[in-house]
């Protein structure tokens, strides 16, 4: 289980930041600690928290050194952010034990798939989160967070990637919401571990792994119709 936690989370690690996992109780609301990614101990330490009832969760982005986590009662912000690595999509399917509010209007987990199939670039990792998939479109080199590439214009550019996949989806009727998964500090399930969203709890595991698969970050277009819909993605989930 924390092998595969671990080859994963190396695709994501870089010394210019830390990766950080973020661990909520099943019956609590919000996260309850939080702890950096260092290695195997760390990851044994999570596999106890998930034996104990805890989701287990990372951001895909490097938080800054000075990140403060609170103690480790906090996801922190986009302010936290130095660094991002990828674009980062989330796709729900339709669950047999109603996980999702939405399930009437979802693909099946079959269906969902035949699209990623029919996808312009291939995926770094196809994540089966449990209930869901994430795709990780991992760049060719961490990208800053800066005066350039400010937190509006890296905003953009994964909203704009987004919205082919967005489209593919809606066309046939299904939900996909890629504005939630624009926002840079985002987290993730880790591969390894349980979803405990369910009883019994379905795992997080990769789907499909071709790490070596990697994109370069392209500056958003400048229309009024993504300048909208960055702003939108921004006031809805927070600065």
């Amino acid at each position: 289980m924390t092998d595969t936690a671990k080859q994963f989370l190396d695709y994501f690690t870089d010394e210019r930041g830390g990766i950080y996992l973020f661990f909520v109780h099943k019956s609590i609301k919000g996260v309850t600690k939080s702890l950096e990614y260092k290695g195997p101990d760390t990851l044994a330490e999570a596999a106890k928290l998930n034996e104990a009832g805890f989701h287990v969760y990372f951001c895909s982005a490097l938080r800054s050194p000075n990140f403060d986590n609170k103690g480790g009662s906090s996801y922190g912000g986009k302010k936290d952010v130095s660094y991002i690595n990828g674009y980062h999509v989330d796709v729900d399917f339709k669950s047999k034990s109603g996980a999702h509010a939405a399930n009437g209007s979802l693909p099946t987990k079959e269906e969902a798939l035949a699209i990623f199939e029919q996808l312009e670039l291939e995926p770094s990792y196809v994540v089966n989160s449990g209930n869901g998939f994430q795709l990780h479109f991992l760049f060719d080199r961490p990208l800053a967070v800066d005066a350039t590439h400010t937190i509006r214009v890296i905003e953009k550019a994964a909203l704009a990637f987004a919205e082919p996949i967005q489209q593919a989806f809606g066309v046939k009727g299904w939900d996909c919401d890629a504005a939630k998964t624009a926002t840079i500090q985002r987290v993730w399930r880790l591969p390894g571990f349980d979803n405990l969203k369910t009883d019994p709890p379905n795992p997080c595991h990769i789907h499909k792994a071709a790490p070596s698969n990697r994109i370069a970050f392209s500056p958003p277009s400048t229309g009024q119709a993504s300048e909208n819909a960055a702003k939108k993605t921004i006031d809805n989930y927070g600065a």
